[in-house]
């Protein structure tokens, strides 16, 4: 060790990082402003790291990297199933299946240990020495996953030729816990519009996040309403294990999803193998919103055609699409909420897509939502009754 050590006092360091925090400032604006800092204090700090582990089902982790030559920040996200190749060798894994929440490794000198491939690519690139901290937190804690905790890891490379002084890791040291909180802050706002887009949809998790969290608290819109339900669930349940019934609901639904999203719409709730989507007409037409979920209809109805020629266990898909007011909101128990549409309208999308099998046809449409799109297109079906709805509605399906 050399005995350079940090010009002055860092003192302004953590109520900036406070500040920071408390802010929303990004991930990458916090983690290059705490270096830059460190660095104007002589820290000598060449590389940083930061991986975050996420709750998201696309996205596993992020990784940020700060270089000191380019003075920025770059941002990788890393798949479930594509996690980088030299991962299981790399000191982050070693610290994780360890539980060793502090490594430190001198990459240069007689005392240098290059123990991991990286290290080695490091010591290559001229830094001194690596130092590592694990720094696990949790939202709930019996929802802590021994093997993989939720929090970040932060790794730093020192490029001055002798290496830190017990001041600077002792200085980092005392710093650590609030560039901590600080991320941690941002880490947690993800982690909520991850959690809610994943379990309620895009705009209903924003307007969750927006305060929109009272019982009752409803609003009117128009939409085009697709209804879905896939057709022999209850006997294919009977015959297959249940992880194997899983992933084929995640199967079809794959094959539904995609098309309505891919067209404006967006999915409020799955019922079993069922599925309730909206095309709000806010923002558009009463015409663009229901050519949009024709459209999704469409796409979804050839996939699922797609996927019943090669999957034994496929199951047919019945859609029905209507037209009307609903309203959008919260609704449910005190304490236990669900995010969703209620309405006539949703009622009389529900019982027309019950037609479809006794109609034959996997696809019905209301006679308002036909009204709307290109009559050429549809053929009717004449009127028929809906199970507790009063009167006729005439019915439509494609030519």
């Amino acid at each position: 060790m050399s005995d350079h050590a940090p010009a002055q006092p860092l003192d302004d360091l953590p109520h900036w990082l406070a500040e920071a925090g408390l802010a929303g400032m990004p991930v990458e604006a916090i983690l290059a402003g705490f270096v830059r800092q460190l660095n104007a204090h002589d820290f000598h700090v060449g590389r940083v790291y930061l991986g975050v582990r996420l709750l998201n089902p696309l996205i596993r982790a992020e990784g940020y990297i700060y270089e000191r030559q380019a003075d920025l920040v770059t941002r990788e996200t890393y798949q479930h199933a594509a996690m980088p190749a030299d991962y299981q060798r790399s000191p982050i894994h070693y610290m994780i299946t360890h539980n060793e929440y502090q490594l430190f490794r001198p990459l240069s000198g007689p005392q240098a240990m290059l123990d991991f491939d990286i290290l080695r690519d490091l010591a290559a690139r001229g830094y001194s020495a690596w130092s590592a901290r694990l720094i696990p937190f949790a939202l709930l804690e019996s929802a802590q996953h021994p093997a993989e905790p939720l929090g970040f890891i932060i790794t730093a490379c020192c490029d001055h030729a002798a290496g830190w002084t017990p001041a600077h890791k002792q200085a980092f040291d005392r710093l650590l816990p609030h560039l901590s909180a600080a991320i941690q802050g941002r880490v947690f706002a993800t982690l909520a519009q991850d959690l809610l887009t994943t379990y309620l949809g895009g705009d209903a998790a924003r307007r969750v996040l927006g305060g929109t969290t009272t019982r009752g608290d409803l609003r009117a819109i128009r939409a085009a309403i697709l209804y879905a339900d896939l057709r022999g669930f209850t006997a294919l349940a009977e015959t297959l294990p249940p992880e194997n019934l899983l992933a084929s609901l995640d199967r079809h639904f794959d094959r539904l999803v995609a098309p309505i999203e891919a067209h404006g719409g967006q999915v409020l709730k799955f019922m079993g193998d069922g599925l309730l989507a909206v095309f709000p007409v806010e923002g558009s037409s009463e015409a663009s919103a229901c050519a949009g979920a024709l459209a999704a209809a469409r796409d979804a109805l050839a996939a699922n055609v797609q996927l019943r020629e090669t999957a034994p266990d496929a199951m047919a898909l019945d859609l029905a699409l209507h037209l009307g007011d609903v309203h959008y909101g919260n609704v449910g128990g005190v304490g236990r909420l669900d995010f969703t549409v209620i309405g006539p309208a949703v009622n009389a999308a529900a019982r027309m897509e019950q037609k479809c099998q006794e109609i034959g046809t996997p696809l019905l449409l209301s006679d308002a939502i036909a009204a709307r799109l290109d009559g050429s297109q549809l053929r009717s079906l004449g009127c028929h009754a809906l199970r507790g709805i009063a009167g006729t509605r005439e019915l439509f399906t494609l030519r």
